[in-house]
């Protein structure tokens, strides 16, 4: 310590507060005698020893706590303090806390991380306790009945990331906390929950129910063959102060007891059974309140909305993120157009292993609907066939056109395994046009010799429509989708489709003759970096109609270009033409044979 205290300036103090502090219990071998002391705060280094009369001189104080306290045991002058409020103990060493039980006036006593093993009786003798926290406490295996039910003004009750063989009669305790506002707790299993456990409503929880289901909604989900997702909306979900069900369970009758949970915020559901084909059965009022679902490993659910039930209310109307992993009956996320406000804050989607989904919207409108839309993922989707598909309330409205669907928000794109998706968004009028021109030409050939009634016409029709414009996206994606053509000839003059584009990535998309339609490279001027790879029918990455003279083709802003794994590509562009790549730091061309502008394999 920088210098000693006098008795007189002890003797003075009301509060006291030691961070990180360095110091062995010889300083105050008869501890402090501070009779106005109302607050002490310790944050202990090293190993400070605690006299058994350390607190027999501040027997005032109100508010009392010592972080990472390694004493064995708890001095017996603790038991002195007959005025303390507020106790923290947090990552203290010892085990037995029945000295606590004799501090009756406490109103909050915190235990996190400590490794106790047993809630004695004594501490039910806390009767003016308001909020008791046992989070992490690893140890801690046994809670001694009555004790938690004395417990008659309990606020607030943390007890995540225990131990505990919870019993029934432990957890019947828990319906008689009239004043509980606030829970948090794990309970490994399902079948020993009492009926009306959860018929309180709860202001904040976190709740964990079924094995394994303390460790949903972090970074990765865990498929049950041992697939895993990575959840790449983790970082962003702000999950900490939200009302949170992480629910794993064989049981039926759980059905009934989850509609309490009206107000839950972040909701992840593994096995659930008891649900037949729709997510609603659970709420019937439309999850008003949820920001983040995630469901994952359920093959009971086959869409999560039906629109087409009778639903007087919004949908989903607050949800910001989804995230489904290896729902493999999942056919429709939501069957039937939704309301004007279901679904309407939705900024993320996150879909991995749902193999029956044929897209992930059908909606009028798309970029109406999802107006708030900044992040879109979904990989290894066997069957899935577009992302958005358009339908109209009625047919009378297919006739309808839509010169743009504008997406305003979104910013990250990425589209990885789905062999047989076609297109990003299909316009039911561009197909049916394309039917029509393919009649007119059988018409028109009817009055040769040969009928062409059964040949397909070869109409190549780009993954992205010219319809649909991205103006905030920035990084693309595209990784073995089943597609000839990314990109439309031409792109609307109005707007800059892609002017904020800076990461595009072109996987195995083995389909792919090349990248970029010569006429809309100027909308890529934002573009830093470029990696395309393991396309094994691409041949170049410009194309362009025959012209006269030499074309030039600027990349402003790129800094790095890979190719990889090209065996067809020979050359940048076709025909005659300049490049420009002033801002390129790194260059990595790989197992590309072909190319006449590099060698085989080089870096700058």
């Amino acid at each position: 310590m920088a210098r000693e205290w006098s008795n007189e300036e002890l003797e003075k103090c009301t509060q006291i507060s030691l961070a990180d502090c360095n110091m062995n219990g010889e300083i105050w071998p008869q501890g402090l005698d501070c009779p106005k002391l109302e607050f002490f705060s310790m944050r202990i280094q090293g190993f400070f020893e605690i006299p058994e009369s350390f607190f027999v001189g501040m027997q005032n104080v109100k508010v009392l706590s010592f972080f990472n306290l390694r004493e064995l045991s708890l001095p017996t002058s603790l038991g002195l303090l007959i005025n303390l409020q507020t106790l923290c103990l947090n990552y203290g060493k010892f085990s037995d806390i029945t000295i606590i039980g004799e501090l009756r006036k406490l109103k909050i006593l915190s235990l996190r991380h400590c490794k106790i093993k047993q809630l004695v009786g004594e501490i039910g003798k806390l009767t003016l306790l308001r909020l008791l926290d046992l989070s992490d406490c690893k140890k801690l295996e046994v809670i001694v009945p009555n004790v938690i039910s004395s417990l008659i003004r309990l606020e607030e009750l943390y007890m995540s990331g225990c131990s505990i063989s919870w019993k029934l009669e432990i957890l019947e305790e828990l319906k008689h906390l009239s004043q509980l506002t606030t829970l948090e707790i794990d309970i490994s299993g399902d079948q020993i929950l009492p009926k009306d456990f959860f018929s309180k409503k709860l202001e904040r929880y976190t709740i964990s129910i079924g094995d394994g289901a303390t460790d949903f909604g972090g970074y990765f989900i865990v498929g049950d063959s041992g697939e895993y997702m990575e959840v790449e909306s983790y970082s962003l979900n702000k999950s900490a102060a939200l009302r949170t069900l992480k629910v794993n369970l064989n049981s039926i009758i759980w059905q009934e007891e989850l509609q309490c949970f009206w107000n839950v915020e972040f909701l992840c559901l593994d096995k659930l059974q008891g649900i037949k084909n729709d997510l609603y059965e659970l709420d019937q009022k439309g999850f008003s309140q949820l920001k983040y679902l995630h469901i994952h490993n359920n093959p009971n659910i086959l869409c999560i909305v039906d629109s087409t039930k009778c639903i007087s209310h919004d949908v989903f109307p607050l949800l910001e993120s989804l995230t489904f992993f290896n729902l493999i009956n999942l056919e429709k996320i939501c069957y039937g157009l939704p309301s004007t406000k279901s679904f309407c804050n939705l900024k993320i989607i996150e879909v991995k292993s749902c193999d029956k989904l044929e897209n992930v919207f059908s909606l009028s409108n798309a970029s109406r609907s999802l107006p708030q839309l900044e992040k879109i993922r979904v990989e290894d989707c066997k069957n899935l066939i577009e992302i958005f598909a358009a339908e109209s309330k009625n047919r009378a409205n297919n006739n309808e056109v839509i010169d743009k669907i504008e997406f305003f928000q979104l910013r990250f794109l990425t589209l990885i395994n789905l062999p047989r998706i076609a297109s990003f968004y299909s316009n039911a009028n561009t197909f049916s046009i394309s039917q029509r021109t393919q009649k007119e030409l059988t018409i028109n050939l009817q009055s040769t010799d040969i009928n062409f009634e059964d040949e397909e016409i070869a109409i190549v029709l780009p993954f992205f429509n010219k319809k649909v414009v991205f103006p905030s996206l920035e990084e693309l994606n595209l990784g073995a989708i089943n597609s000839e053509k990314i990109w439309d000839n031409k792109l609307p003059t109005t707007s800059c489709c892609y002017q904020n584009l800076k990461k595009l990535i072109v996987d195995g998309c083995q389909k792919l003759k090349f990248v970029f339609p010569s006429s809309i490279v100027k909308n890529f001027e934002q573009l830093q970096y470029l990696k395309i790879s393991y396309c094994k029918e691409l041949k170049e990455i410009v194309a362009r109609k025959e012209t006269k003279g030499t074309t030039t083709f600027n990349f402003p802003r790129v800094a790095l270009l890979k190719l990889k794994e090209l065996p067809e590509l020979t050359t940048f562009c076709h025909g005659k033409h300049n490049s420009n790549w002033p801002m390129l730091k790194e260059l990595k061309v790989c197992n590309c044979g072909r190319l006449d502008i590099f060698s085989s394999e080089y870096e700058v």
